[in-house]
Formats: C-alpha cells, sequence, structure tokens
C-alpha cells in the first residue's frame, strides 16, 4: 500500500459503484419532472460515463468534473454532491472533495446511500491522516444494515490496520470481509499479506489457496505462496 492512500482509483470507483447505481435510479425515474430536472441527471449520467473511460487517463477525471458541476448548477442533489467529491478525491484536491462530501451528507434522505457516501468520505479521512475518524466510520459502517457491502468496510479497515503496522488485526479485518464474501480476492489476497507479516503461516497459505483457487494466473499470490515459509 502507497502512504495514506488505502484505495487506488479503480477501487475508489467500484466501491462508488453503489452510490451511483442507487443513483441511476433516479435517472430513469427523471421522466416527467421540469426539464431543469431532466437535464441536471443526463449531465450526472455523463460524468458517471466519463468515469467509466479509463483510456482517457486523468482527462476521464476532468471531464467528469465539468458534467458534474453543470448538473449542481440545475439541482444539488446528493448523490451529484457525492460523485463531485469522489472525483475531486482522486485528483488530489482534498479541501474541496471534503466539502462536497459534507454537502451530500448534509442533504441525504436515503440511508443506503448515506452508507455508501461514508465510506467514501471514509477513504478522504484516511488519505487526509484523520486515521481514527476513518477507523471509526469503517467500524461503525461493518454493523450498519443499511451499508450493502460491509465486507469492503473490513477491508479498508484491514488495509488501515496494515498501514499501522498492526498485521494481526488486519489479518482478522481480511478474514472477515473473506468469510462474507467468499469470491473477494483482494480480502483473501491482503488476509495473506497481512497473516505472513504476523507470522501466522497456516492463515497465509490457506488464504493464498482461495486467491489461487479464484484466479489461477494471479502473479502477486504465486510470488507470496512461494517465499511464506521464508517469513515465518
Amino acid at each position: 500500500m502507497r502512504g495514506r492512500i488505502l484505495l487506488g482509483k479503480d477501487e475508489i470507483m467500484n466501491i462508488f459503484c453503489g452510490v451511483l447505481c442507487l443513483a441511476l435510479v433516479t435517472i430513469l425515474s427523471a421522466c416527467g419532472k421540469k426539464p431543469d430536472a431532466k437535464l441536471a441527471q443526463a449531465y450526472f449520467k455523463m460524468a458517471f460515463y466519463d468515469l467509466g473511460d479509463q483510456g482517457k487517463g486523468s482527462g476521464a477525471y476532468h471531464d467528469a468534473l465539468k458534467h458534474i458541476n453543470q448538473a449542481l448548477a440545475l439541482a444539488q442533489r446528493p448523490e451529484f454532491y457525492a460523485l463531485k467529491a469522489t472525483t475531486l478525491l482522486h485528483l488530489g484536491h482534498l479541501d474541496e472533495s471534503a466539502a462536497c462530501f459534507n454537502q451530500a451528507l448534509a442533504r441525504q434522505g436515503d440511508e443506503e446511500l448515506r452508507a455508501q457516501i461514508s465510506n467514501n468520505y471514509a477513504c478522504l479521512l484516511a488519505q487526509k491522516g484523520q486515521l481514527e475518524q476513518a477507523r471509526a466510520l469503517w467500524l461503525a459502517l461493518t454493523a450498519d444494515p443499511a451499508y450493502s457491502t460491509p465486507e469492503v468496510a473490513w477491508v479498508n479497515l484491514g488495509r488501515l490496520y496494515l498501514d499501522q503496522g498492526q498485521a494481526p488485526l488486519a489479518a482478522e479485518a481480511f478474514k472477515t470481509a473473506a468469510m462474507l464474501a467468499p469470491n473477494y480476492l483482494d480480502a483473501h489476497f491482503y488476509c495473506a499479506l497481512a497473516a505472513r507479516d504476523a507470522g501466522n503461516e497456516a492463515l497465509a497459505r490457506s488464504q493464498l489457496d482461495a486467491v489461487l483457487s479464484l484466479e489461477p494466473d494471479h502473479l502477486p499470490a504465486r510470488a507470496l505462496a512461494g517465499g511464506v515459509s521464508l517469513k515465518a
């Protein structure tokens, strides 16, 4: 893991799919609303597709930001602010991102959307070095009935613990994520890493077996499997 960044760009966008999927319901139900609301949803949808065009590199994020600003000029919806906040987070504009997350959380009324936004906000807090606040948010999300992917919160907690050198706590967090979502490859792989660092060779090997059963050509797992016995 690099520094305080707990999620890479692809992971951030994968996590944000929960917010976007909820927001697409709004897009699809926009028919019959006043023209400004429909146009705002169209801009939001354009931003969504911009972010999916990774071939543009960083240009995709700048294009998305332009379209989401156009949406916000017409309607100040929580999912619009949340998407802007996550885009700004990726671009490294942390203070602006925090302001947008606060706007999103202040305006939301849907509990599932609130939980998804909270996960991304915790990513921002961690990147800003506010680790205890991020930990508290993720820990709350692991038990939040409105949060449909608690395994993601457990993985983020695990990566936070790993970054702090707390390998046994990290291994337990990743193990919990893997139990909740047995096909969550990253949970198994990070559990193996943390277990190796904690000296738990048996857990490391079992998690590597799980990774390789899901993806036999997973090169980092194969490399780690070759050296696990040397770490204990």
